[in-house]
């Protein structure tokens, strides 16, 4: 009997401390889980729209990716994937890349013995008879300072062209849009220079095929051998607080200010004027800003009061696509 009554005491004591130790563990996960990352609250909860599931999650996860593409028809899923809408000329694929109210026409194939696959982005149409060989040597000249792409004049289609080239293997949607971004930021950062080049024609010969503005374009709103403004920016201010920002083409921004775990959220409309940037949101002051710089990967903003004078700088990153 007594026997029995300790194993009863010993069954009843392993159930005791296994729940116990459930709960603390519990307690712990839930401790060190609240603790969001400021880059999940701005990408994901405010930059992202209600579609974020789309493309990349409906057909496959970054993680799977593609192993290999090896032709058009893959390189077809892959594009569709990412978002893109896609044109098969036999072993050419086309697509057009939207980015900072440019858009670019760019044409891919894969070289299967080369394991890489190659873009071509069409830029302007020019006549060899009325541009100096100075200008086109210029824009030749641009190619070393630009990285894993160069501009290249097309002598049968009289046509500058950016082109890259980049691996075929273990291919992403995310870094399928990465590489086709990176490309429409190294043509809008040295857009005043190719676009000299355009060849003078009525509106009705303008070609579909070359580069296209759509309402207000960094040509006519960015100074020549400055970069474009508009796309998503990550910056860090003092008291380890962060800030993150979407300026978008069509001219409205989405802010986050993220101070510890708790985060401000703003919208509104965005005005540029030179060097001056100014963010209306209904209700509240307006927030001004100086460009001291921006480059395709990199912006620098200086916060202006309403008396005009300058403050607090931010050095902002631009975000993946």
């Amino acid at each position: 009997m007594r026997n029995r009554f300790s194993c009863l005491m010993l069954v009843a004591f392993h159930l005791f401390t296994s729940h116990l130790l459930s709960d603390v563990a519990l307690l712990s996960n839930v401790a060190l889980g609240d603790d969001p990352l400021f880059s999940e609250i701005a990408m994901d909860s405010v930059f992202t729209t209600a579609a974020v599931a789309s493309s990349d999650v409906a057909t496959r996860t970054e993680a799977s990716g593609f192993d290999r593409i090896t032709g058009p028809s893959s390189l077809t899923t892959a594009l569709e994937s990412a978002g893109f809408i896609t044109k098969q000329n036999k072993e050419r694929i086309s697509i057009k890349v939207e980015n900072a109210g440019w858009k670019f026409p760019v044409s891919m194939t894969i070289d299967v013995e080369a394991d890489r696959i190659e873009c071509r982005m069409s830029l302007v149409k020019i006549d060899p008879g009325s541009v100096s060989s100075e200008m086109v040597l210029a824009l030749m000249a641009v190619n070393k300072d630009v990285k894993d792409a160069s501009f290249v004049f097309d002598g049968d289609e009289k046509m500058i062209r950016l082109q890259t080239a980049f691996t075929n293997r273990n291919v992403t949607t995310k870094e399928l849009k990465r590489q086709l971004s990176n490309l429409a930021n190294v043509a809008i950062a040295h857009s005043d220079t190719w676009i000299q080049l355009k060849t003078k024609s009525t509106p009705s010969s303008d070609s579909p095929t070359t580069a296209e503005t759509r309402g207000t374009s960094t040509a006519a709103s960015t100074p020549a051998g400055q970069a474009s403004i508009f796309g998503k920016w990550a910056g860090s201010l003092p008291s380890d607080a962060s800030i993150a920002v979407e300026f978008g083409a069509s001219g409205t921004f989405k802010m986050v200010h993220l101070v510890g775990k708790k985060a401000a959220i703003s919208s509104g409309t965005l005005v540029k004027n030179a060097d001056q940037l100014t963010l209306s949101e209904s209700g509240k002051a307006d927030v001004k800003f100086q460009i001291v710089s921006v480059t395709s990967i990199e912006m620098q903003l200086r916060i202006v009061d309403s008396s005009g004078k300058s403050g607090l700088s931010i050095k902002f990153l631009k975000a993946n696509p």
